[in-house]
């Protein structure tokens, strides 16, 4: 059966690297491109494990941009698209552990 659950509240610091993509649609000559985005993320991460090797886990993280280039169609004074530069992230998931 299951015993006793194990809690574990872990916090932590990542520095996140991404691409965003983006295709232009409806344009005379629709184009492709791609941006850069950068955030630092501290966040925290709850573990229950209901069996010795078995667990699940709710993480959440603060994302603070760093870099966020915007998306812009030529000939416009404004840019088509700018990420925001904070947002939240969250997951749930489940964890195998190996000793």
């Amino acid at each position: 059966g299951v015993g006793p659950v194990a809690l574990e509240l872990v916090p932590h610091l990542v520095l996140e690297l991404a691409s965003v993509s983006a295709r232009g649609a409806g344009l005379l000559t629709p184009r492709s491109a791609a941006s850069l985005w950068v955030a630092l993320a501290p966040g925290v991460e709850l573990r229950a494990f209901f069996f010795e090797h078995v667990g699940l886990f709710v993480r959440a993280e603060l994302e603070i941009a760093l870099l966020r280039s915007p998306f812009a169609i030529s000939g416009y004074s404004s840019p088509a698209f700018l990420a925001s530069p904070v947002g939240l992230s969250s997951l749930v998931g489940m964890l195998l552990r190996t000793n």
